[in-house]
């Protein structure tokens, strides 16, 4: 009898997580204009400490590698406490608790179905979306700021997650991702679709190399975005001033090489840093979550964040993820954007958990095995 009381006391426990962890996501949206519902967020690992049991299980390279920036950030803001890095050091601490999270499926699912109701209401009643190249291309296709704009990450995502398994549900995120018509989600579905479609599979070795040498030549390309040369050169193939195709980025990254010298090329200005840094010079933030790890954290965090990521892959879909997220990570700010980081560590869980419930029957699956010991049959 209190075995049975005691389950259904977890599970009450499991879907009140689970209502917060949805209010946490899908709560800015409607209400844009109450900061306090943007970081409701800090409070949903709050409810996973009971079951913590003195150690912290970590099911994918992601919250692996978002452990080690919570560590770099947290002796950051020790040291020079600040909002951008709070915020920062916050969000990643948020990710590392979905291990424990049950009924990912069911709830990813319910942020799709969310999402159609919401964006299809927001044009009915008039949410203003330009369908015009010019937007377009200066990613001003809307006003609303929460219609369009950090949840434009989360679609492609979806997109992803639910491709072969549930198809009208991709189809929907799909379908949402085109609607915004926004820059990112674009070049996400295109990059998602490329590697869904051939089903590309790289081995481990080659996956380090190629990954590596390519954030290499994007943080090249970001060093010389200044340079007369290149800015003409981009200019003339697009048809549009670099500075326009970018929104004023290019003079961003500019500055933050200009402060990347000395130490700070090996341990990081600190937790924050870049974004005090551009904020100060042009109030607004770099946009660039590559560059963002190297200036505050030193280029070895940025190499040991990119090798937990890129160990982690071990399927298609968990590979088209992880290049969405260096692709975000590579022209926004979504480290500190809450709502598309925990969508993405759920999907990387879940999609973690049915490859587990994959393999033979008796096959020993160790430390990646779901910590569900109470609360019923986990749903993804």
């Amino acid at each position: 009898m209190f075995t049975r009381k005691w389950s259904l006391v977890v599970r009450g426990l499991d879907r009140l997580k689970s209502i917060l962890l949805l209010i946490s996501i899908l709560g800015p949206s409607l209400f844009p204009e109450v900061k306090a519902i943007k970081y409701l967020f800090v409070l949903y690992p709050l409810f996973f400490f009971q079951e913590l049991n003195g150690k912290l299980v970590l099911k994918t390279g992601f919250q692996k590698g978002n452990l080690i920036l919570a560590v770099l950030s947290l002796f950051g803001i020790m040291i020079n406490l600040n909002s951008p890095g709070l915020v920062l050091f916050l969000v990643l601490v948020s990710t590392l608790f979905l291990t424990y999270l049950r009924y990912m499926n069911m709830l990813l699912s319910i942020v799709l179905f969310y999402f159609l109701i919401y964006v299809t209401i927001g044009l009915i009643f008039g949410v203003e979306v330009r369908y015009d190249i010019e937007s377009f291309v200066g990613s001003n296709t809307s006003d609303f700021e929460y219609f369009l704009n950090q949840y434009t990450f989360i679609f492609p995502m979806l997109f992803i997650y639910f491709w072969g398994d549930a198809n009208y549900k991709s189809l929907i995120a799909f379908v949402l991702s085109i609607i915004v018509f926004k820059r990112i989600a674009f070049l996400a579905l295109i990059l998602g679709f490329v590697i869904l479609i051939f089903r590309i599979r790289l081995s481990i070795k080659y996956l380090l190399f190629t990954i590596f040498s390519l954030v290499s030549l994007y943080l090249y390309f970001c060093y010389h975005i200044r340079n007369e040369f290149v800015a003409s050169f981009i200019s003339e193939m697009f048809g549009y001033d670099v500075g326009y195709l970018m929104m004023g980025r290019n003079i961003l990254y500019g500055e933050t090489w200009d402060n990347l010298t000395g130490i700070y090329w090996l341990l990081g200005a600190g937790a924050g840093a870049s974004s005090l840094l551009t904020l100060e010079l042009y109030d607004d933030l770099l946009h660039n979550d590559l560059l963002k790890v190297l200036y505050e954290f030193g280029v070895v965090a940025l190499l040991v964040l990119l090798h937990n990521y890129i160990r982690d892959i071990t399927s298609t879909k968990v590979l088209a993820l992880y290049s969405l997220l260096l692709l975000f990570f590579a022209t926004d700010n979504i480290l500190i954007y809450p709502q598309p980081m925990l969508v993405l560590g759920m999907c990387l869980i879940s999609l973690r958990r049915k490859d587990l419930s994959s393999l033979p029957h008796g096959v020993v699956r160790g430390a990646l095995d779901p910590p569900i010991k109470l609360g019923g049959k986990d749903l993804g």
